[in-house]
């Protein structure tokens, strides 16, 4: 019993989390289930591959900073893309 919970928790849930998000995204089309099968099936097979077994750290005390940071990069960007857009030479 415990083994089918594993399985249960390792592939069923994600093939049902994929499977809906496709459902969601495909708006229910019928026709979609060509694409969307072999979609569904490599999502879950990399996902399976390439995740972490570990719990991810998030560490409150760098949040400030690193809002910051992003605030400024956001801020430059969104200057050098306004002055890009407003030159006579493009």
């Amino acid at each position: 019993m415990r083994e089918f919970i594993r399985f249960c928790k390792r592939w069923l849930l994600p093939l049902l989390l994929c499977t809906l998000l496709w459902v969601v995204i495909s708006k229910g089309n019928p026709s979609s289930w060509v694409a969307g099968l072999p979609c569904i099936i490599i999502a879950v097979v990399a996902y399976q591959r390439l995740r972490v077994h570990s719990k991810p750290s998030l560490r409150l005390s760098l949040l400030p900073g690193f809002s910051i940071w992003f605030l400024w990069h956001s801020l430059r960007g969104g200057i050098d893309v306004a002055w890009c857009a407003l030159q006579p030479k493009i």
